[in-house]
């Protein structure tokens, strides 16, 4: 499911602002460029083992985890694919 971040003055969009403020690579941004960010977002949700997105996709986007866990894997088709790197919520909370 996909839906457009609701409007600057609502609740959940001073929520999301909060959040991006606490993440390592966007901590330096000023208040306008994470305005501006959060203006652009979407909530995206998966379950368990969806593919997100599979290696040669125009990278034409970024995900920030919210909520539970993600896997990035490299030649997953291939019989013996590499796990690049593993991350939960959890361990990027503040």
């Amino acid at each position: 499911m996909t839906r457009k971040s609701p409007g600057p003055g609502s609740l959940h969009a001073k929520a999301r602002l909060d959040f991006l403020r606490r993440v390592y690579f966007l901590k330096d941004l000023s208040e306008e460029e994470i305005g501006l960010i959060e203006s652009n977002c979407t909530e995206e949700s998966y379950g368990p083992g969806d593919i997100i997105f599979t290696e040669g996709t125009v990278a034409d986007r970024f995900y920030i985890v919210e909520e539970g866990e993600v896997e990035v894997w490299k030649n997953w088709s291939d019989p013996k694919p590499d796990l690049l790197a593993a991350s939960s919520s959890r361990s990027t909370a503040p």
